[in-house]
């Protein structure tokens, strides 16, 4: 990557977990207290998104029992 391995998005850390996406849109949940992956989703591939021409850099937002991610890069190839 251009710009560095990243990760280049800040963590959303809740109550018992943290979410992190890296720059090839893996968002993982883990365990706060012993850093164990809960589950985690390749975005790209599972929600059909775009990938950035520098890398993924969404961070996680919470709402309500959600976990909101931007997932397409908007390019067009």
């Amino acid at each position: 990557m251009e710009n560095g391995p990243g990760p280049h998005a800040t963590p959303l850390v809740t109550a018992g977990v943290v979410y992190a996406a890296g720059i090839l849109a893996h968002l993982v949940c883990l365990d706060k207290k012993t850093g164990k992956v809960v589950w985690s989703h390749d975005l790209w591939r599972e929600f059909n998104g775009t990938p950035m021409d520098r890398g993924y850099s969404v961070s996680p937002i919470a709402w309500k029992n959600t976990v909101i991610m931007k997932v397409d890069g908007g390019a067009t190839r």
